[in-house]
């Protein structure tokens, strides 16, 4: 290992002194340094070998070890933890498979159920959830979900009250929709009936800031089961019962009051918009009642532009709160004080930004006073909106003096930075590359084993006919040669700024890079138009799929330059909110 404090560690391991390996323990959970991904496999495999030698609580040499590997987690430690986990002690064991279910790949869910198989009736595999990561992730939270279901123990006592803690988030996230899966009527009234106790605790002194700043680790996952097992009760119950939870509407938490509202319209039950529309006046939900008035209720949807300044202050706070040089709290104060609009090219249509000025009594920006911010971009014909262009990301701040200079010069600063960040040459949409199918050098080692395998035959079998076999391997390389330069004449992949174009034989598609959710490398058979003489082998495939799991595309990997494709796509996404997740990995 290069990193000299972990060899120190692991030497303190060794020790029989119960001090000595306490301060071990205690260092492997105060760890804040970096590491190499190598150091995370070699504690990964120490925490297998390094045992216990007291009943103390504390004596958890696998579980420190594998917290301290998990400090950057990453998807080829996967092998690596499958390999080692049946010798963790059961803390490691159950932190391990939440890095599974974080690292989400297909290869890590796919490990996490062989584990679960595996143990789940020796061990109560309930994952540690970690900074809420998991509950943020729709496959992670379905994986450990149908892990309960296809091993049949929805019903074990170790299980069934974490299965319907599941079941709740992927129904109040819209993962599922209630009534799809088993519920327990009786359970999921008690667990519902203990939320809404527990949450009167916190509505008494709700604020958003409390919310996200003092409760975020509690808070938020109470918010989110008591949203789930509503869902689940409104499955079942009768409207009458359903009804009888309008005191909901006297709580302060925006998205319980808005869940309820839903599921009163999806019953076409009587229920006034303006629960949500005073939340669109607030600071925090606005965008989600937005939404579901837009969902639901389009007629009664506001149109007073007056709702614009709540929507951009929301997307202001949260900005601060995000930022990565910022402190994970909201500002004291937020103001709108300007905004401009400015033509996108790609698409010539004006968008509009928004000038916003922000202040935060916070020791490390309490001298900066107020500071400057820019929130967007709108589409200025679909005002009041919270809805920015995510595909244009421009939410940002550096956070300058708003007092340093005038209000026009903020705005001359915000206009160059978008112009550096989002125009092209000549103002136009840039072409990143144009893509032909390329000739297969492997057909080349074909011809010539083709070829030596024809020599050897005629030597061997010494028969005239035999020789016919010499031709076999230039026919080949021949008749794959002419077909690779028909295909780079007629076959193109095109990456512009923000879209993909196909073009095969004159059949020209395209689609937006905003639409792909993610690309895979997989070996499957080529499509009728793309196979060699129309054998039915196959072949690597760069497939691309959008947001309902349906294959965009599937491109023959040797029709893409890979290493310049996609180092030119991952350019164009950089500045969305979510940009398509590349998958594949080279075998």
């Amino acid at each position: 290992m290069n990193n000299k404090e972990l060899n120190e560690i692991l030497k303190l391991f060794s020790s029989k002194d119960l001090s000595i390996r306490e301060e071990a323990i205690n260092r492997c959970f105060k760890w804040d340094g970096e590491i190499e991904l190598e150091d995370s496999f070699t504690l990964f495999a120490e925490a297998a070998r390094i045992f216990p030698i007291s009943n103390e609580d504390w004596d958890d040499p696998s579980l420190a070890l594998t917290n301290v590997a998990g400090v950057y987690i990453n998807e080829e430690m996967v092998p690596v933890i499958e390999r080692h986990i049946y010798h963790y002690s059961y803390r490691g064991i159950l932190l391990s498979m939440s890095y599974l279910l974080i690292i989400n790949t297909d290869e890590s869910l796919e490990a996490y159920k062989r584990i679960f198989k595996k143990l789940h009736l020796q061990l109560n595999i309930l994952p540690v959830y970690y900074e809420n990561k998991i509950l943020e992730n729709k496959e992670s939270m379905l994986t450990a979900l149908n892990a309960i279901i296809e091993n049949n123990v929805i019903h074990h006592n170790w299980y069934y009250k974490y299965y319907h803690y599941l079941l709740s988030h992927c129904v109040s996230n819209d993962y599922i929709k209630s009534g799809e899966q088993f519920a327990d009527n009786e359970f999921v009234t008690s667990e519902l009936d203990r939320l809404i106790e527990e949450y009167l605790q916190y509505d008494e002194v709700y604020t958003r800031e409390y919310v996200y700043e003092a409760w975020r680790n509690t808070y938020l996952h109470k918010r989110i089961s008591l949203r789930g097992y509503l869902s689940i009760k409104a499955s079942y119950c009768s409207d009458a019962e359903l009804l009888s939870y309008d005191y909901i509407f006297n709580w302060k938490d925006p998205y319980i009051k808005l869940t309820y509202l839903i599921l009163l319209w999806k019953r076409k039950l009587d229920a006034s918009p303006q629960v949500a529309l005073d939340i669109m006046r607030g600071n925090e939900a606005t965008d989600y009642a937005y939404n579901i008035v837009n969902y639901y209720k389009t007629e009664t949807l506001v149109k007073d532009l007056e709702y614009q300044k709540y929507f951009v202050i929301e997307h202001a706070d949260f900005t601060f709160y995000h930022h990565e040089d910022g402190i994970g709290k909201f500002p004291d104060e937020t103001e709108v004080m300007d905004s401009f609009i400015r033509k996108n090219s790609t698409y010539d249509e004006d968008f509009i930004y928004y000038i916003v000025r922000f202040r935060s009594s916070y020791p490390t920006f309490a001298s900066n006073g107020w500071m400057r911010m820019l929130i967007g971009p709108f589409h200025p014909s679909q005002l009041p909106t919270p809805n920015r262009i995510d595909e244009y990301d421009a939410n940002f701040t550096d956070f300058m003096p708003w007092e340093s200079q005038p209000i026009e010069n903020h705005i001359e600063d915000f206009k160059e930075l978008l112009k550096e960040s989002y125009d092209t040459e000549q103002d136009e949409e840039a072409i990143y590359g144009l893509y032909t199918p390329r000739f297969n050098r492997k057909h080349i080692t074909t011809a010539i084993i083709l070829f030596v395998l024809s020599i050897l035959s005629t030597v061997f079998i010494n028969n005239d006919w035999a020789a016919l076999g010499l031709f076999t391997g230039p026919v080949w390389l021949l008749v794959n040669f002419i077909y690779a330069k028909i295909l780079e004449r007629n076959v193109f992949v095109q990456l512009r700024e923000h879209s993909l174009e196909y073009n095969h034989f004159g059949d020209y598609t395209y689609t937006k890079l905003l639409d792909i959710e993610s690309v895979d490398l997989e070996k499957i058979r080529p499509l009728l138009k793309d196979r060699f003489l129309f054998l039915p082998y196959k072949k690597w495939h760069f497939v691309f799929y959008n947001y309902d799991g349906n294959i965009v595309y599937q491109i023959p990997r040797n029709y893409i330059k890979e290493e310049f494709f996609f180092a030119n796509f991952s350019e164009s996404i950089k500045f969305y909110n979510h940009p398509p997740s590349l998958k594949w990995e080279e075998e």
